[in-house]
């Protein structure tokens, strides 16, 4: 059965990548001699790069222990940093281990996209840091217990420590240097904006001593012996957030993530329902209104509760089922009375589903004679939960373990021009250089069902007329015969393209549906160049 990938386009390598398990493959550009038929010096680095980068790449996960420091370009952006020890990520995203934030320790436990911690709440009160929402939060409901780490700003450390991730980062001498290109590939891409070509300059790579190598500001250790990687430290770009790593490698063998998915599926019970404070509600979540007429006796109250979720993430989160639990407390302000001195107090607990909301009744009483008018004024303390049920988390589970076992290598390629090699660090996490070798195609990357990449850099639209690629434009045969030999090559994986420009997207749609395609086989995303 063909795997389905889960992420929609704006996450696209930020889902993970799959494990890959199979043996390197290497296809080395021909760097020149020194003249005394022995390789340069930038070749034996080049070489040694590529072998401790497969290697990892390659592998079904690693285990880490160390720090990382995330920092966003937003304004007023704080660092994020989070000490691991002994912390298993799996290639498709999966992490089991210790971490601490801010010396607080927690259990940290990814299961692809869904992140979760348990830890004392004070964790959760260091990352809203004085944040006013933290006010309103019933955050001592989270004390040692399961908590869904979505919107919380914790680094995501199963997607930063994907082994495949940090292949590319380690790798990526295209960052450091656009190399200088010669002669333009016959294949895969000809004539088109993904071209590639044989660079014709060294790539800028420096050999520390003979267990390292740094590229940029990438400092790899490595066994001289078995080339796997063993301590890595730098600082990398990422979607918009700035990551300095420092950390121990292990990298490990299939064999060894047995445990790290047997104990999410025990896990999975303790999942069902958990508190996800840092998912934002929309304005004023509470509101009053007066019911009936006001007696001395009596003076009533609808109080609505609202689970409308911040209009920034209701989008993302329709598909997610969850709810919300509120504790509300209603004072009286009586003419100019200060609130809370005549009418009682009201408490009352609602929960209402997201997107949903629910009511209750309040009413001040024993009120003075002559009242000239009655305010309610609520406060409240208010949690949101995820909910899942077992069979979709235990699924979920499955298709991640599926995925770690599914066999790919990673291969030297030609380099693209450099907006292209821009595009494809962009959304697959590799440089163009290197690619995912499946059958007789070399895809652009790989995802976390296994699914297989293929970008499209701007410059395809100038060759669409009427929704269509032009007949004409000889890249249209080229696409055409790519793409039968994409699902070829592809077997049971899913073949997801990745293009910048809409129209490209809407073209290739038309291309596939034309060639009999099913849209099991290849699922279309655009998504623009980040700038």
């Amino acid at each position: 059965m063909r795997q389905r990938s889960i992420a929609g386009p704006a996450v696209l390598f930020g889902i993970g990548v799959v494990a890959l398990v199979a043996g390197v493959v290497l296809s080395l550009v021909p760097f020149p001699t020194d003249g005394s038929a022995s390789p340069t010096a930038v070749f034996t680095a080049q070489k040694n790069l590529d072998e401790v980068a497969f290697g990892l790449g390659g592998s079904p996960g690693a285990r880490y222990t160390g720090t990382l420091t995330t920092t966003s370009d937003a304004p007023d952006s704080d660092p994020q940093t989070v000490e691991f020890t002994d912390l298993t990520v799996a290639a498709t995203k999966n992490a089991d281990g210790e971490i601490a934030y801010n010396s607080t320790p927690a259990e940290y436990r990814q299961i692809g996209n869904y992140r979760y911690l348990k830890g004392p709440s004070r964790v959760w009160t260091d990352l809203f840091d004085g944040a006013p929402v933290a006010s309103a939060l019933d955050l001592g409901a989270v004390d040692d217990t399961w908590t869904d780490l979505r919107y919380s700003g914790l680094p995501d450390l199963g997607y930063l420590l994907s082994p495949a991730l940090l292949a590319g980062r380690i790798g990526n001498t295209e960052r450091v240097e656009p190399p200088q290109l010669g002669l333009e590939l016959p294949a895969p891409n000809q004539g088109t904006p993904d071209a590639r070509f044989w660079p014709t300059s060294d790539p800028v790579i420096t050999a520390v001593d003979a267990d390292t190598l740094r590229v940029g500001s990438m400092e790899t250790t490595f066994d001289p012996s078995t080339k796997q990687v063993t301590h890595i430290t730098g600082e990398f770009e990422r979607e918009g957030i700035h990551v300095s790593i420092d950390t121990d490698v292990t990298v490990l063998a299939p064999d060894d993530l047995a445990t790290l998915y047997a104990d999410e599926r025990a896990l999975v019970p303790d999942l069902l329902s958990i508190p996800a404070p840092a998912v934002p509600l929309a304005d004023n979540p509470i509101t009053t209104r007066a019911t009936g007429s006001c007696t001395p006796a009596s003076c009533g109250f609808t109080i609505t509760a609202s689970g409308a979720l911040n209009p920034e993430v209701a989008d993302e989160m329709r598909p997610v089922n969850g709810h919300v639990n509120f504790g509300i407390t209603v004072r009286y302000a009586v003419d100019d009375g200060r609130p809370g001195e005549r009418g009682g107090t009201c408490t009352r607990v609602l929960t209402t589903p997201f997107g949903g909301r629910a009511d209750t009744r309040c009413a001040a009483t024993d009120l003075p004679q002559g009242a000239r008018g009655v305010r309610a004024i609520p406060t409240l303390q208010y949690l949101p939960f995820v909910d899942s049920t077992e069979g979709d988390l235990n699924e979920y589970i499955d298709s991640q373990e599926e995925s770690s076992k599914q066999p790919i290598s990673l291969v030297r390629t030609g380099i693209k021009q450099a907006e292209a090699a821009r595009y494809n660090d962009q959304v697959v996490g590799f440089p163009s250089s290197y690619g995912v070798k499946v059958g007789d195609y070399v895809f652009d990357g790989v995802g976390p069902q296994g699914n297989l990449f293929v970008a499209f850099a701007p410059g395809y639209a100038e060759h669409i007329t009427g929704g269509r690629l032009d007949a004409d434009w000889a890249g249209t045969d080229l696409l055409t015969q790519q793409l039968d030999a994409q699902v070829a090559a592809a077997g049971d994986r899913e073949i997801t393209y990745v293009t910048a420009e809409p129209e490209l997207a809407s073209a290739l749609r038309l291309l596939a549906l034309t060639e009999g395609v099913d849209f099991d086989d290849i699922t279309v995303f655009s998504t623009p160049v980040e700038q």
